[in-house]
């Protein structure tokens, strides 16, 4: 197995106050020996759009301020034998123009979604790599793994045997104190079907996956048919473009009837926070601990993502996993 896997982490100048922890939190949960541990590393500023004003959220000065700190980070990381590479992204790069072509027919060499959520970062990993499996996160993930367990064990047994599946995660929340087989989170979407090794469903989340990089690579490009005219519509009339890498993934998926699959092991889990306000940075060491010891409020069971007044005080963490 160790040579079928590449652990690949996505970070941008927005982790530059969390990365030294989680990025070891995330490499340390796997006892999985993998060919390559990677970062990638998007130094690249949104672009303007119609619901995004970078001059506001993203102004020069400081954005450019936060590059030269997370590429430090990033070469710490890897001088300290963390990682094992580091592939930076640049403003300009020719990378983007390959991707474009092969991923999206051309259509676009926009570093970002309509939404400044990251576009050529997560394509880009599935280019640089040449295992046949991806493990990516995204640097902000915080992971549950019982002690023994490697969720990547069972999920690599399912993607080489069971061909309809193209990814798998392990649980997306803890588990409830009394578990339902009708669903894993109590979410009410995306909408998945109960089956022997735990839930699947057509939705692809580019927080965490486990993917077989031949089935996308086989289903390239991306964008096809009615969808690819509905991404040129989208880009004449400047309306939600360009699309996020999880919506042209999770539809081309969808074309192919492949599926994504979240195993049912209460042994591994995730949570992802929302709000990276000062406190939760200040919490997060003790929040990285309290998740690694399987230990969670009972109110933050069945949710994704992170409830920080949960968490804001030792009294209000109930039980271990």
């Amino acid at each position: 197995m160790s040579k079928e896997i590449t652990l690949q982490i996505n970070l941008s100048p927005g982790d530059t106050e969390s990365a030294t922890l989680t990025v070891p939190h995330i490499v340390s949960a796997h006892s999985t020996e993998f060919a390559e541990k990677l970062l990638i590393v998007d130094c690249n500023r949104p672009q303007q759009t119609p619901i995004v004003n970078t001059d506001i959220r993203f102004p020069q000065e400081t954005f450019q301020q936060k590059v030269l700190q997370i590429k430090s980070i990033a070469d710490d990381l890897n001088k300290q034998g963390v990682v094992d590479r580091v592939v930076y992204l640049e403003p300009g790069d020719d990378i983007y123009k390959r991707i474009s072509r092969k991923y999206m027919r051309g259509i676009t060499r926009a570093t970002h979604d309509y939404g400044a959520c990251a576009l050529m970062a997560y394509l880009a990993a599935f280019e640089v790599v040449s295992t046949p499996y991806l493990l990516h996160y995204d640097a902000d993930m915080l992971i549950y793994q019982k002690k023994g367990h490697d969720w990547l064990v069972e999920a690599l047994g399912v993607l080489q045997d069971q061909h309809r599946y193209a990814a798998v995660t392990p649980r997306l929340a803890p588990p409830l104190r009394q578990p339902s087989s009708d669903t894993p989170t109590l979410y009410q979407w995306p909408v998945s079907k109960k089956v022997a090794s735990g839930w699947e469903d057509q939705w692809f989340s580019t927080r965490a996956f486990l993917f077989k990089r031949e089935s996308l690579m086989n289903a390239l490009p991306l964008l096809r048919g009615k969808r690819y005219l509905r991404a040129v519509a989208r880009k004449l009339l400047n309306r939600g473009f360009p699309v996020s890498p999880e919506v042209m993934i999770s539809a081309r998926m969808k074309q192919i009837a492949k599926f994504h699959l979240q195993l049912a092991s209460e042994d591994a889990w995730l949570l992802h926070p929302c709000d990276k306000s000062e406190v939760y940075l200040s919490i997060l060491p003790r929040l990285i601990q309290t998740v690694k010891e399987g230990k969670v409020p009972d109110r933050q069971r069945g949710i994704p993502d992170i409830d920080l007044e949960l968490f804001s005080k030792d009294q209000h963490v109930e039980g271990k996993q």
